[in-house]
């Protein structure tokens, strides 16, 4: 019945109707639309901006501490045989030429004892606690061992095994203990200062301990120079001379003895590393102390770089960027602040920063056009490269002031952060209400049309009941 009255036709124009309805209201739509679209892209423009305008802020404020100038007057030192002697330089250095002849390497000074049977009795009348002394420099350590009760019949290991172990469990110590079996069938305890040279000599009291080890002072002599020296059985030092625990090298022609093979404060802002002895004909090692300017483009290019991700962002959305006045604003400061003059140099020091190789190219950033102009500049005085970019009025101070109100949570950037994304909210509230008005003035329609269609469809079959009661009567 419902196909005979054309319901299925109805329904199809009911719905032309609604979408027909639906159409003449969506411009309105899209344009609510398309307004939160542009600001969801404002939106993620800021927040791209605020990422890079952090890393810079990050930079910033690593060249605004108090030792920043330091990066700026990094040194290194060049050897002419590495394997023999390094060294690293600070800001005190002064470049220059120094010369190295190493004689000695500083060594850890090594007590042996006397050669013991493996599973001989240690000794029974060292039972219980029993308690020596080790020196080593001028600290003592008291050591504390317990061979335990009277017929325990300990053996040379085991006893060897408890003494070092009590040695090396000490607090502090600067001796290393350690049980070594120099044949299948004996044993020794070996004592090696933790470090070299002679000020960390070891020495040692008297005690029956160690006396069962051979280690007596008047054997061994601990306190002299001249030191009993170990053999295949005996106790003694691996190192005779007590002073030849100490490094030897001649530097700039100065004998210099030194417990380390590290060697310090003899040549200013210069540490040496000594790690091979040379023969009596081998020539002297020459190190060159020079501005190491890899070091100081390291140290400032990443700010130049990041300088640079701003500046290039902001052009690329250059459409976003001239309807924002907060962007255009700094993006013109920032352009125009590395073309001013610096005021506050040392004095007959560069003012501008192209005169030490750098070039401001059309989109704002900043390029190092003249390398060789910005290393000899380097090399000849640090702090005229330092005085441009820390000094009360340069580089640094200049971008700071640039972005001052747009930093942290009560800045600028935060705030129209804030504000757009309360914006795409309010948008989007004005899309859903839309939305909601179009879709209930469409019901209504829908439900006028519905009723018009079924009172047709009420009179059309009136209509033919009367027809068809007519035609019966004839």
């Amino acid at each position: 019945m419902a196909d005979l009255f054309g319901v299925n036709q109805g329904d199809t124009q009911l719905q032309r109707i609604v979408d027909a309805y639906k159409a003449t209201q969506q411009p309105q739509l899209d344009r609510l639309t398309q307004a939160k679209t542009n600001l969801e892209k404002k939106s993620s423009y800021f927040n791209a901006l605020n990422t890079r305008l952090n890393s810079l802020i990050t930079n910033l404020d690593d060249m605004s501490s108090e030792d920043a100038v330091e990066n700026f007057e990094s040194m290194l030192v060049e050897s002419t045989n590495n394997d023999v002697v390094s060294a690293s330089a600070d800001s005190n250095a002064i470049e220059g030429i120094s010369t190295v002849k190493v004689n000695r390497l500083a060594s850890s000074d090594l007590l042996i004892s006397k050669q013991l049977d493996l599973d001989s009795e240690f000794g029974n009348e060292l039972s219980g606690e029993h308690t020596f002394k080790l020196i080593s420099g001028d600290e003592e350590f008291d050591i504390t061992v317990d061979f335990g009760d009277p017929g325990s019949n300990l053996s040379n290991e085991q006893a060897l095994k408890l003494i070092s172990n009590a040695i090396n469990e000490t607090e502090n110590i600067n001796i290393v203990a350690s049980k070594v079996k120099d044949t299948s069938e004996t044993v020794r305890l070996s004592l090696r200062a933790k470090n070299s040279g002679f000020d960390n000599r070891i020495q040692f009291a008297d005690s029956d301990v160690l006396s069962k080890l051979g280690l007596i002072n008047s054997e061994l002599n601990p306190s002299d120079t001249a030191r009993e020296t170990a053999t295949s059985d005996a106790a003694g030092y691996k190192i005779s001379n007590s002073q030849s625990l100490n490094s030897e090298t001649e530097i700039n022609g100065v004998t210099i003895i030194r417990n380390s093979n590290e060697i310090d404060e003899v040549v200013d802002g210069v540490t040496f590393t000594i790690k091979q002895t040379q023969g009596i004909d081998d020539k002297e090692i020459v190190l060159d102390t020079q501005v190491d300017t890899a070091a100081v483009t390291d140290y400032l290019f990443p700010l130049v770089n990041n300088f640079n991700n701003i500046m290039k962002f902001m052009t690329e959305q250059k459409s976003i960027t001239r309807g924002e006045p907060t962007a255009n604003s700094l993006k013109t400061r920032m352009r125009s602040l590395l073309s001013e003059r610096i005021t506050t140099v040392n004095q007959g020091g560069p003012e501008y920063i192209s005169a030490i190789g750098f070039d401001i190219k059309r989109d704002g950033t900043l390029q190092l056009s003249d390398r060789d102009l910005f290393e000899k500049t380097l090399k000849d005085d640090p702090e005229k490269i330092s005085s441009l970019f820390l000094s009360e009025d340069g580089v640094i101070a200049k971008l700071n002031n640039a972005i001052s109100t747009l930093k942290g949570d009560d800045g600028v950037l935060k705030t129209r952060t804030i504000n757009l994304l309360n914006d795409i909210e309010n948008q989007q509230s004005r899309i859903d209400r839309m939305q909601s008005r179009i879709d209930k003035a469409a019901r209504v329609q829908e439900k006028q049309y519905t009723a018009l269609l079924e009172s047709y469809y009420q009179a059309q079959s009136q209509y033919q009941s009367f027809n068809s009661s007519i035609g019966f009567s004839g």
